[in-house]
């Protein structure tokens, strides 16, 4: 039953939080849980997961529909904040969560449900996605926030690691060169190490606590439900349907990700508000996704 596959993610979730609270671990150890999951499982999830995948025309969908909902978050966001009167450090988090997902989230629960079509359409929709978050994203932080202009560091996308693990997969599947069983033991382990590190980091990150309400609700809302009305309109038009429909709509309706947090530092903008929308969007998704794929 999927009930079975979602309440061990629910549960390292509870055992991150608990084990901050008992002083075993402290917020900052999440980073290093994180920095696991990016260096030492998502590569090896990545290659097995396209490495073995059919291609075909309808891949790019992910990637389009990543696009799509990102930049028509962004405009219906500086429509609402031209008539709304907040300072600019606290705006530009607001847009910045609107902006960035937690997709990592998403990608053991998608698992859980959908297997390796689940994981790959997630992993699609983060190559648009995590190109945005280091270009237009950090643009907008520098922009938005500060009033500055600067380079986005687009080096650093191009030294993810996950991302050369989708590039050699397609490679590989495209060239039909053979791989060694043990790389496929290899991202099955792999898969099991993201669901433990993830959720135990964000259960390190979560704290109890809201002080700007309006704010915290508005960006979550903007973020999920826009998000939400964004994919059924665009996966609409592509004329996606079924499950593959109903992956990019969970997806696109990802809670706000800790890159919110990432930029919020770089800028020096609203720190506490950018944590507070983070851990609050996270605990409500962490609760809401499972009961949403129990009835779908």
């Amino acid at each position: 039953m999927l009930i079975n596959k979602l309440l061990p993610i629910l549960l390292y979730f509870l055992a991150g939080y608990l084990l901050k609270r008992s002083n075993v671990f402290r917020k900052d150890d999440g980073n290093l849980f994180l920095r696991a999951v990016v260096y030492l499982c998502l590569p090896a999830i990545s290659f097995a997961t396209f490495s073995r995948l059919e291609l075909h025309i309808t891949r790019l969908y992910p990637i389009i529909t990543a696009l799509l909902v990102i930049f028509g978050n962004f405009l219906f966001t500086r429509i609402y904040f031209r008539k709304v009167s907040i300072n600019n450090h606290s705006n530009t988090v607001f847009l910045l969560s609107t902006l960035i997902l937690n997709t990592s989230l998403i990608l053991p629960f998608a698992q859980a449900r959908w297997g390796d079509e689940g994981t790959a359409t997630v992993l699609l929709f983060d190559i648009a996605h995590v190109a945005l978050v280091f270009t237009f994203s950090y643009w907008a932080a520098m922009h938005y926030g500060n009033g500055r202009k600067g380079k986005a560091p687009i080096s650093r996308i191009l030294r993810l690691p996950p991302l050369w693990g989708i590039i050699t997969g397609i490679l590989v599947n495209i060239m039909s060169i053979p791989v060694p069983e043990f790389m496929y033991e290899l991202s099955a382990i792999a898969l099991k190490a993201l669901i433990v590190l993830m959720m135990t980091a964000l259960g390190l990150f979560f704290e109890f606590r809201l002080k700007h309400f309006r704010l915290v609700a508005g960006a979550i809302l903007q973020r999920s439900l826009g998000g939400l009305l964004l994919g059924f309109v665009i996966t609409w038009i592509l004329g996606v349907e079924g499950v593959n429909r109903q992956m990019l709509l969970l997806i696109s309706a990802a809670p706000v990700g800790f890159n919110t947090l990432v930029l919020t530092d770089l800028e020096d903008l609203d720190r506490d508000l950018a944590a507070e929308i983070v851990t609050t969007a996270t605990l409500l998704a962490v609760i809401i996704i499972p009961l949403i794929l129990l009835f779908i």
